[in-house]
């Protein structure tokens, strides 16, 4: 549920799931509740393998967690609500460029209140990921679009 609330999805779609976990008795465990797990968080069908996903070769558009020896991927490509997903990252590169600027307002003003430039520089290499991050998910936006 965590990973489909993260974007904008039309309603009723139910994406695969595809579970990966290095132990074999875990998914063993896990198929056992797979009806429960598919209920609970309301999604197609889920499969679950032993061997780690190449993220090389899966489908452009799929989200990708890990957590304690657990890899989830669910495939969202054909349920993503494209204009709404463009927009959101459009408005996160907005705030990455307000934070931009106060952050170089931040080394100004009055002494109790400048940052230090060591944390200026920091804080700039941060947004600077953060923007690099946004503009690839924004090119992959665009591609699903394409399609």
């Amino acid at each position: 549920r965590s990973i489909k609330s993260n974007y904008s999805l039309q309603k009723g779609y139910a994406p695969p799931v595809l579970v990966h976990s290095e132990t074999q008795g875990e998914i063993e465990e896990l198929r056992g509740c797979s009806e429960i797990i598919s209920r609970l968080s309301k999604s197609g069908e889920i499969i679950f393998s032993d061997e780690k996903p190449n993220l090389a070769e899966l489908p452009v558009g799929s989200a990708i967690n890990s957590h304690e020896g657990l890899t989830i991927v669910v495939h969202l490509q054909d349920a993503l609500d494209l204009d709404k997903e463009m927009k959101k990252i459009k408005e996160k590169i907005e705030k990455n460029a307000r934070d931009v600027k106060k952050l170089e307002k931040a080394g100004k003003g009055k002494f109790q209140y400048r940052m230090k430039p060591e944390e200026i520089e920091s804080a700039r290499g941060k947004l600077a990921e953060e923007l690099e991050a946004l503009e690839r998910q924004l090119e992959v936006i665009k591609q699903l679009q394409q399609k």
